[in-house]
């Protein structure tokens, strides 16, 4: 009888979970956190969470499993995205991750199974497991505004240095503001609990269904105390275009800044009208707060013309591909997806000042970019 298993992860495994988690330098959560983004999406069905591979019943490997529903030319398909892939880095079992990434990519009853945020060392692995890098290059870019400039020249003074004190104030979102800009209205989501979310949903090509209640779950991650939060504008009761916006920390020795975790709009002349009008609402939020920039994935999901309204901004390049799926219809490879398909509302690292309960991080190295160039 093998003495190694994969089963369903339950409520059981999260100190096993958090275990893996810290040894791999992933930001940890507590075991409210970590219930919260496995058992708690209201999308997930009866679809597993996530698996663990045990190896004579202590458990080597873990990856989870978020399940988004989407719309395209009519029908409701099911995404599955794999995400916190870790394993014991002293275990018996070597290969037990790969195992483990396998047994998900051949889960039944799902359209396609994605992983849009690996990192350096996960991404040239995929191949080998049949995920395919579908977008090739094009999805190692991303978009960057400088919205506090002094604070990113203090960030490069040494530790103790007396103005480094002002990283030290916490910085706020404002995300109970309301704006008008040309025929919309900017409001947080708590102010569009009954508005039309359909303009943003019927569209030809593929799309995230959303509701309400679905973007509320995004954002009550229970160990942050704030910082995370969304704008939506609103043309006449209708959703034109959303945005989600998370306060974080890529590394623990870097910088506070603003990442764009969601986004999504109408299509035609309506929705490209209010994209340029909520990125500059972003772009004030992000300014207002004092963080150093903004910062935008998957860039393709914003109209350009939005991008350039936006002003002067960095664009930057990883040298890994971090976008891999096994799409299992021909016809979703034209899908290019946005800050909101992918882990980003519960896997980045949430800044001391915005969290919960005390933090248990592992060392963990940011994103950093092979190149860059100024446009705009």
């Amino acid at each position: 009888m093998s003495r190694d298993e994969i089963r369903i992860v339950d409520a059981g495994d999260l100190p096993d979970v958090s275990r893996l988690v810290r040894q791999c330098g992933f930001p940890d959560r507590t075991e409210q956190g970590w219930a919260w983004v496995l058992f708690a999406n209201p999308d997930q069905g009866e679809t597993p969470p996530g698996w663990v591979y045990l190896h004579e019943g202590r458990v080597l490997a873990f990856v989870g499993n978020f399940i988004m529903p989407y719309r395209f030319e009519g029908q409701t398909l099911r995404l599955a995205t794999g995400h916190t892939l870790v394993t014991d880095l002293h275990g018996p079992r070597r290969h037990a991750g790969m195992k483990l990434m396998r047994h998900a990519r051949e889960q039944p009853g799902v359209a396609a199974y994605l992983t849009l945020n690996n990192n350096k060392i996960s991404a040239p692995l995929l191949p080998r497991i049949g995920l395919e890098p579908w977008l090739g290059r094009s999805a190692c870019r991303w978009t960057e505004w400088i919205t506090n400039p002094l604070r990113l020249m203090l960030g490069k003074l040494p530790g103790g240095h007396p103005a480094a004190e002002r990283f030290e104030r916490p910085l706020l979102l404002d995300f109970e503001s309301t704006g008008r800009a040309r025929a919309f209205e900017i409001v947080p989501l708590s102010a569009a609990a009954g508005a039309d979310f359909a303009a943003l949903t019927g569209s030809s090509r593929m799309t995230r269904a959303v509701s309400s209640d679905q973007l509320q779950y995004r954002v009550s991650d229970p160990d942050r105390t704030g910082g995370i939060g969304y704008r939506v504008c609103l043309s006449d009761g209708r959703v034109m275009a959303l945005a989600g916006l998370s306060l974080t920390k890529p590394a623990p020795d870097r910088l506070d800044l603003v990442e764009v975790i969601d986004w999504m709009a109408a299509d035609g002349e309506a929705g490209r009208a209010a994209q340029i009008a909520l990125l500059h609402d972003c772009l004030r939020l992000t300014r207002d707060s004092r963080a150093a920039k903004l910062r935008l994935h998957y860039p393709d999901a914003v109209h350009p013309d939005a991008l350039k309204a936006a002003g002067w901004h960095l664009e930057r390049h990883c040298a890994h591909i971090p976008c891999h799926g096994d799409l299992r219809s021909p016809a979703l490879r034209t899908w290019c997806p946005g800050p909101g398909d992918t882990d980003f509302f519960f896997s980045l690292r949430t800044p001391p000042t915005c969290r919960s309960a005390p933090a248990r991080d592992g060392q963990i190295s940011g994103d950093r970019p092979e190149a860059f160039r100024r446009t705009g």
